[in-house]
């Protein structure tokens, strides 16, 4: 029982560590990124996104950055995961980051631990 629950806790951190070092890539893979770079370009870079949106001949790709603490509600520590967010015009990349697209398009994901 006692190995069950010692695999059990390096499991839990290791997947806490492996998420937290894929937020870390896509963090340092930003600084790769050109203006009118293709979609495909950027794809190579960067790899899936984690949600897609268009609107009319724009296109608003996210990619998870970080995570951070909310404050305390109840008993459970709530997480918002912070996403930057590509913008495409015409299939090119003009902009990137924090600012460039409404509240709306960047949606709120929770992760509660308890």
């Amino acid at each position: 029982m006692k190995y069950l629950l010692l695999i059990s806790i390096v499991f839990i951190a290791g997947c806490g560590y492996l998420q937290e070092m894929e937020l870390a890539e896509n963090r340092s893979n930003m600084n790769k990124l050109q203006i009118d770079m293709t979609k495909e370009q950027v794809r190579e870079i960067m790899g899936e996104p984690f949600l897609t949106k268009a609107k009319a001949n724009n296109e608003i790709w996210l990619y998870c950055t970080n995570y951070r603490a909310i404050p305390f509600s109840g008993s459970s520590r709530t997480y918002e995961v912070v996403k930057t967010p590509l913008l495409f015009e015409d299939d090119k990349l003009v902009s990137w980051g924090q600012g460039i697209a409404d509240q709306d398009d960047v949606d709120k994901y929770e992760l509660r631990i308890r």
